[in-house]
């Protein structure tokens, strides 16, 4: 989908893992200053070995794009064990070297929210230790 400087709204839904609630990213207007052809892509890649997921990693691209005005990321989660820890959605700023905790993250009724600035890869989960802290490198490290 195309996003220009007026903002949108760029939405997944239809597979497996968004029926109920979709993936929505909601581009504020002003956080782009030229149309930007953004993308996201339900994959099959597996989170950090650090990390348990309650949803697919979202690949959204072009990755790195930083927008001037933070957007707000909804992403489903599927917490069907009833755990009640910290789920949080975590971002790659690095096209999914390493993930870091949104820093305003919460988890609601079967989604996650967050702000984001930067585009790249996403997913919704919780460290499996307390040493696994805020970020965390792809390898497992």
């Amino acid at each position: 989908m195309v996003i220009d400087a007026q903002g949108g709204t760029l939405t997944l839904d239809g597979t497996p893992s968004t029926v109920g609630v979709p993936f929505d990213l909601e581009i504020p207007p002003g956080a782009l200053t030229q149309p930007v052809a953004l993308t996201v892509t339900e994959t099959r890649t597996a989170p950090p070995d650090a990390y348990t997921d309650f949803s697919p990693v979202f690949d959204l691209a072009p990755h790195g794009l930083a927008l001037a005005i933070p957007a707000k990321l909804t992403l489903p989660e599927a917490n069907a064990g009833g755990w009640s820890g910290a789920i949080s959605i975590y971002v790659s700023t690095d096209a999914g070297s390493s993930y870091g905790r949104a820093s305003d993250s919460y988890q609601n009724a079967g989604f996650a929210e967050a702000s984001l600035s930067t585009i790249g890869p996403v997913f919704v989960g919780y460290p499996r230790n307390a040493d696994a802290g805020a970020a965390c490198s792809a390898s497992g490290g």
